[in-house]
């Protein structure tokens, strides 16, 4: 959702909050491919997608996000589904309110989430979420996206990803739990479709790590990744 927002923020910036209040109601309906990737770590391998249809008219915006990341050493991986309102108040800022649910072998959890998205550059989109799990816990993530041109068609993704909860409970202890940073060339194949390579790198904090050290198991993963990227 904060990829396709940017590609669309790649231009320029110059309305005032007037010009926003006198946009025209015109609905315009989008489906983006965020990513669309298969992911290549240490003895791991996965396959991972992201996908966002929205419908807009005016400073209303409705949004429907997909995303999944399948393992290929088993049948079944995660898949997270949103649904969101979000209203844009000024230019570069908008409040965000939707229902996520996360579905996995056996699991089933919905929250609800209120969140804002802040534009504060044309090449910089970041998100802050903080969702209420079923058993009354707040759960935080906090996203930042970076778009840099290169030359001609290549350009280079950046971002960062946080993850926290506010006490420990069923869904992992308090406080910062993980953090995932990644970076991707990119190639605009045509007016719609990218190509990227690139790194990513995710690790557990605090709690979190210190807990799966204790089970033996592992704190950190860095993957390469090689996907493309399509928007309609």
């Amino acid at each position: 959702m904060l990829v396709a927002a940017l590609g669309a923020l790649c231009e320029p910036l110059d309305a005032s909050a007037q010009e926003l209040g006198d946009q025209e109601e015109v609905l315009s309906i989008s489906l983006n491919l965020d990513y669309f990737e298969l992911r290549r770590g240490e003895g791991d391998e996965s396959l991972f997608s992201d996908m966002t249809a929205t419908a807009t008219k005016g400073a209303d915006s409705l949004a429907f996000k997909f995303s999944s990341d399948i393992p290929f050493s088993s049948v079944f991986g995660g898949v997270e589904l949103q649904a969101r309102y979000m209203r844009q108040v000024s230019p570069g800022i908008s409040l965000i309110a939707g229902l996520r649910t996360d579905q996995g072998a056996g699991t089933s959890d919905f929250y609800p989430y209120v969140g804002i998205a802040i534009s504060p550059h044309p090449v910089l989109g970041t998100e802050m979420l903080f969702f209420r799990s079923e058993d009354g816990k707040i759960l935080g993530r906090a996203e930042a996206v970076g778009l840099v041109p290169i030359a001609g068609p290549f350009s280079i993704e950046g971002k960062v990803e946080a993850n926290w909860a506010s006490t420990t409970g069923r869904f992992g202890p308090g406080g910062l739990g993980n953090l995932e940073m990644s970076s991707r060339a990119l190639l605009q194949a045509d007016d719609r479709t990218q190509f990227y390579a690139g790194v990513l790198h995710a690790q557990l904090l605090g709690k979190a790590e210190r807990l799966a050290r204790q089970d033996g198991d592992s704190t950190a993963i860095t993957s390469l990744v090689f996907g493309t990227r399509w928007q309609m």
